[in-house]
């Protein structure tokens, strides 16, 4: 999975961007868990404008 992102806010002068790679596996029909690492400071959380940030993750998925 890759995924790119972009934040403008003319208000503020800035723009911010960020980047993520993961890759997932499904376990079974239930669950699925995936590793990746992410780039940037772009948030899910548009209300903010945080430094940038990096790392690692884990997600797991599960689906009833």
């Amino acid at each position: 999975m890759g995924e790119v992102r972009a934040f403008h806010a003319p208000r503020a002068n800035t723009t911010e961007y960020g980047a993520l790679l993961g890759v997932y596996r499904e376990l079974n029909p239930y669950a699925r868990i995936g590793v990746g690492y992410s780039w940037g400071g772009v948030s899910d959380d548009m209300r903010r404008i945080e430094r940038a940030r990096e790392g690692v993750f884990l997600n797991i998925i599960g689906k009833f």
